[in-house]
């Protein structure tokens, strides 16, 4: 990789506004994070917590930090960072919202090398932004494979810039290759720093690397706030880039563009039904035609109900070679869920388990575990908000009162409705949901907010205790 990275960096720097980029560069080295050390680590900790709650997919609303993450958030000022243990981690997760094993053991495993870092000095360069090699390195090994280059993010949300840019990378690949593969591995993490430290004299210009990494980045739009020139984002301007006679992948492009074209036209023509799935998302997406060609193939081995409940990793191993970003694909698969979907906002009335079916239907149906959620009206029926209060196994999710009618008391709702998620596909309820239905009806006649109906959904089938007397 070096000496293709090599020829890379060279182009770009002798390119016009290079000038202008490195001076943007030293005006953010030159400029000390205004923080102590404690404001740090703090604001460290709160970027940490935030992040790998989205990654573990453990829903954090907003104001979350306040409620039902609380005890986790305060951990990092209620303990001595030198001697934290996951015994303590653990007790304060238990005061958290409940979450299934894997989840609770990633968690831990994460804060336990994060306070291993602070004993070990990591951010010993404080007060400079740059982060060092070293210390990029410790820092994204502390998180498993799939999330080592999304943990940057982390360090940049609190003004540090560590080497590593995900912009860059991208930029390099479509140039070099031709093509892009998410960095979804420690080894292409550290063959990229590898590359942007090449040459460099760390101990006579310590900021080669971050130097180069920046460049690169800038040029790959990864930091459009700066209004700085950009080429190679997610949507390449390969008709303006001034490597454009050089890129792999701008001369793929330009020999797939009447295949391309072609599918385009027929979109225009209204000739849907004669495109493949593939066709049309290459279409969408722009992808050139070796895009289209794996995109195809992938399609072969999955369903586009089974991308919507796959894991990011998962995403970006299927993606492979494609040209598609995963988050692009997201933004479809969520899109086409709102056209497929009435959302609920608040005011809009629930009369009926079938309209709770037609709300949260494409939300619960395919999921791998269960989601126990709570649906909060008003005096009319008229839809509040909901929470969701667990999240288990494939075959239970533990549920407790005291969370179910938490939120119901804080938001003054008149009554409940509960909802839950049958991974099997089968909707009958089994002896503990009958159970729990029976607790829930009793609790909330003591505290004066009624459960009005529990609704299992299923896949496309739904089951409602009203409807089917079971309450």
């Amino acid at each position: 990789m070096s000496g293709e990275g090599r020829r890379f960096f060279e182009r770009l720097a002798g390119q016009e506004h290079t000038g202008q980029v490195l001076a943007a560069f030293e005006q953010f080295l030159n400029r000390p994070l205004d923080l102590s050390a404690s404001d740090l680590f703090s604001a460290l900790y709160r970027n940490l917590i935030d992040h790998v709650l989205a990654w573990l997919e453990l829903r954090a609303q907003p104001g979350a930090a306040l409620r039902e993450w609380r005890p986790l958030y305060q951990l990092a000022g209620e303990i001595d960072p030198y001697y934290v243990t996951a015994g303590q981690i653990e007790q304060q997760l238990d005061k958290c919202v409940p979450m299934h094993a894997g989840q609770r053991e990633s968690l831990t495993g994460i804060l336990l090398e994060y306070f291993r870092l602070r004993r070990e000095g990591f951010l010993e360069t404080f007060p400079s932004p740059l982060v060092g090699e070293e210390d990029c390195t410790r820092w994204s090994t502390i998180f498993p494979p799939e999330f080592a280059w999304r943990s940057l993010d982390i360090l940049h949300a609190v003004g540090l810039y560590p080497i590593g840019s995900y912009a860059g990378y991208r930029a390099w690949m479509r140039f070099e290759k031709g093509e892009f593969q998410p960095p979804a591995s420690q080894e292409r993490f550290r063959r990229w720093r590898a590359c942007c430290g090449e040459g460099g004299q760390e101990k006579s210009d310590p900021a080669h690397a971050h130097r180069r990494d920046f460049l690169v980045a800038v040029f790959g739009g990864g930091f459009p706030s700066l209004h700085l020139p950009s080429y190679c984002g997610d949507r390449p301007r390969c008709g303006d880039c001034p490597l454009h006679g050089e890129c792999r992948w701008a001369k793929d492009a330009a020999k797939s563009s009447r295949s391309t074209a072609e599918i385009i036209g027929r979109l225009g023509q209204g000739r849907l039904a004669h495109l493949s799935t593939a066709q049309l998302m290459q279409a969408v997406f722009g992808l050139n035609e070796a895009g289209g060609e794996v995109l195809s193939a992938a399609l072969d081995k999955t369903t586009l109900r089974r991308l919507a409940v796959m894991s990011h990793q998962e995403l970006e191993e299927w993606l492979d070679g494609t040209g598609l970003p995963v988050e692009r694909l997201r933004g479809l698969i969520d899109l086409s869920r709102r056209f497929s979907e009435e959302p609920l906002s608040p005011g809009m009335p629930l009369q009926s388990g079938r309209e709770v079916f037609h709300h949260f239907r494409f939300r619960l149906r395919d999921l791998k575990q269960e989601q126990f959620l709570v649906v909060l009206l008003d005096a009319q029926r008229r839809f509040l908000g909901d929470v969701l209060v667990s999240q288990g196994t494939l075959t239970n999710s533990p549920v407790h009162p005291r969370e179910v009618f938490n939120m119901a008391v804080r938001e003054h709702a008149a009554s409940v409705l509960i909802v839950h998620n049958h991974p099997s596909g089968n909707p009958a309820p089994s002896k503990d949901d009958v159970q729990i239905t029976r607790r829930l009806i009793d609790a909330g006649k003591m505290i004066g907010i009624p459960v009005l109906d529990h609704i299992i959904i299923a896949g496309d089938n739904y089951l409602s205790f009203v409807e089917q007397n079971l309450m």
